[in-house]
């Protein structure tokens, strides 16, 4: 006997991994896909005619949304489509990926999720549970596999979340709960900073007693005024905290504190520009996994910057450089340069108005979107040479989403340049 239907809005790799756990618990699984199917990813429309899945291609129509009983969201479908509030009112319920996926995930779940820093956390968490050797786990959400493909066996589940990945989660909740930080972002896609950032600290307020939620020191005010019911560890740069992590910069090294728990680890050898945040988050959740403090000391000291984020490539106490090809927006590149202290001369694609906000002790050259490899290499080269001469910081952050078939060639763009510029005696 045939199960109900399920629609999965949007044919693309996460709404496959949604259609294949739907069919795998017994539903009849069909897609709604806003493009044509000559526009859609075509591995997806292979996959879906393979496994026999209903698609309707060229927009959303009414009539396929209510004969469903189940409408499951892909990341990045608005959420205000009309269709979605008359789905709602007759009684579908409308969910997202990861709530779908939840709802299948028995283990333990760590979730990271913040304007900045979610990648990096993440990687401080793997490189800690890879350097324990015995656990058995498994990354997901993001840049990662969906997390419908992750799988239910797994003791231990970490997923990266992006705020469009939370916007239709009901009941979703995790064992620990990472927030990096919340500043203004995707304004585009949000009416103004107060909504994005309720998407951002939902899961807070969803944790129940027994889970953990940790936040920057800044939000403790705003977690217990918020009746946030986990246990709530803060990390701070500039300030010891009741429960959680105070990073001090002269000594590079975290202190963790709880109750009459005391630990420090060593940060000297990660390399790490502004990751101190990630870094003392990744250590608290590594912390309420269990693992022990030589295994977390072990992994920091093997840790390195992921690429082209925040990734130090040069540095001799004298010039540093700074790969960020990552950063793709204006208020990501500022908490950069939050972080990186004395002059700084910024090369990025930012358009003229949004440089008027950025620190006064930062000299900005802007690079044309078209035609940079032929810019790229002779701007680097005169900035490095006066840099050898008076000392600084030299950045790479378009600021901009990179607009290119080929991102990440076009992100190893800025490294090759300052590989061939660097002048032999530094």
């Amino acid at each position: 006997m045939a199960g109900p239907n399920a629609l999965v809005v949007g044919l693309g790799t996460t709404g496959v991994a949604a259609a294949d756990l739907l069919q795998r618990h017994g539903w009849q699984v069909c897609f709604s896909e806003r493009r044509s199917a000559a526009e859609a990813d075509p591995a997806a429309v292979s996959r879906a005619r393979d496994h026999g899945w209903t698609c309707h291609f060229d927009g959303h129509r009414a009539e396929h949304f209510l004969a469903c009983g189940l409408v499951v969201l892909s990341p990045g479908v608005p959420i205000d489509l009309p269709v979605l509030a008359e789905c709602r009112a007759r009684g579908i319920e409308v969910i997202s990926e990861i709530e779908l996926a939840r709802r299948h995930l028995p283990g333990k779940l760590v979730t990271v999720t913040g304007t900045k820093g979610k990648s990096s956390t993440v990687a401080v968490v793997e490189a800690v549970l890879a350097a324990a050797g015995n656990l058995d786990f498994e990354l997901g959400g993001h840049i990662r596999k969906p997390l419908s493909a992750c799988s239910p066996a797994r003791d231990l589940i970490v997923a990266e979340l992006a705020c469009y990945q939370m916007e239709a989660i009901e009941r979703f909740t995790s064992d620990i709960h990472v927030v990096t930080n919340v500043f203004p972002d995707h304004q585009d896609r949000y009416p103004d900073f107060r909504t994005y950032f309720d998407l951002k600290t939902r899961i807070c307020r969803a944790q129940i007693p027994g889970q953990v939620c940790i936040l920057p020191e800044e939000l403790r005010g705003w977690a217990v005024q918020a009746g946030v019911k986990s246990r709530v560890l803060t990390f701070s740069l500039n300030e010891e905290t009741d429960e959680g992590c105070r990073f001090d910069a002269a000594g590079q090294v975290i202190h963790y504190r709880s109750g009459g728990d005391r630990r420090s680890f060593s940060t000297r050898s990660t390399g790490l520009i502004g990751g101190a945040e990630n870094l003392m988050a990744g250590v608290m959740v590594a912390i309420r996994l269990g693992i022990g403090d030589e295994v977390i000391q072990r992994a920091l000291d093997g840790l390195r910057p992921l690429k082209h984020r925040m990734e130090t490539i040069f540095d001799d106490g004298r010039l540093r450089i700074i790969d960020d090809a990552g950063c793709n927006n204006a208020p990501a590149l500022l908490y950069l340069l939050d972080h990186v202290a004395g002059p700084v001369r910024l090369l990025t694609l930012m358009d003229a108005a949004d440089l008027d906000v950025l620190p006064d002790r930062v000299q900005v050259t802007r690079l044309p979107a078209q035609g940079l490899e032929e810019h790229l290499s002779p701007v680097v080269a005169g900035l490095l040479a006066e840099l050898k001469r008076d000392g600084g910081t030299l950045v790479y952050a378009p600021g901009v989403p990179i607009r290119s078939a080929d991102p990440a060639a076009y992100m190893e763009r800025f490294g090759a340049a300052v590989r061939a510029a660097l002048p032999a005696d530094l």
